[in-house]
């Protein structure tokens, strides 16, 4: 559990540094760099918090859920390619 504290202060320090130096960049590797520390630091708590041994899903997050999951599934369709036509 330390280890994920660690790592989730040291990504979030990074995109704090890393995210103001790249504003107006028009170049990939600026705004890509700062959307992958983003979804680690997602993903790095998402992780923590599964790993706590006090989580318990609420059902009252059902619906929430429900849209997150549904709005996920279809941002991750409009990125499958498309036969022109």
């Amino acid at each position: 559990m330390k280890a994920l504290e660690r790592a989730y202060d040291l990504t979030l320090a990074a995109l704090l540094v890393i995210t103001p130096l790249a504003f107006g960049a028009v170049h990939i590797w600026a705004f890509s760099l700062a959307e992958i520390l983003s979804f680690s630091l997602l993903a790095i708590w998402a992780v923590k918090v599964m790993l706590d041994p006090g989580f318990a899903f609420d059902r009252r997050l059902l619906p929430l859920a429900v849209a997150a999951a549904l709005f996920i599934s279809f941002v991750l369709s409009t990125l499958i390619p498309m036969p022109r036509g």
